[in-house]
């Protein structure tokens, strides 16, 4: 399971494309987020010391995050083929 494959689905009704971007154009962003194997979603709310969007995780991230938790924790049955069970874990 990762992020932009659940993004993707549009299950949440948002275009999700991936591209290459430049420092300016996350600069005039609303939102940001990194996403990793460790990290899940993390906001970005800074870079090189300037404030993206109101400078606090934004709706939309608060929200994917939310829900890209609960479904890697088996709270969605309808991604439950996404997911791999480790015995004893």
């Amino acid at each position: 399971m990762t992020v932009t494959k659940y993004a993707k689905t549009r299950h949440d009704g948002h275009e999700v494309r991936e591209d290459n971007v430049t420092s300016e154009e996350l600069l005039q962003a609303h939102e940001v987020f990194l996403t990793g194997t460790a990290t899940g979603i993390c906001p970005v709310v800074e870079i090189d010391r300037e404030t993206i969007g109101d400078g606090a995780a934004g709706p939309k991230t608060l929200a994917l995050r939310k829900r890209f938790e609960t479904i890697i924790q088996g709270g969605d049955a309808e991604f439950d083929r996404w997911l791999t069970y480790v015995e004893g874990a």
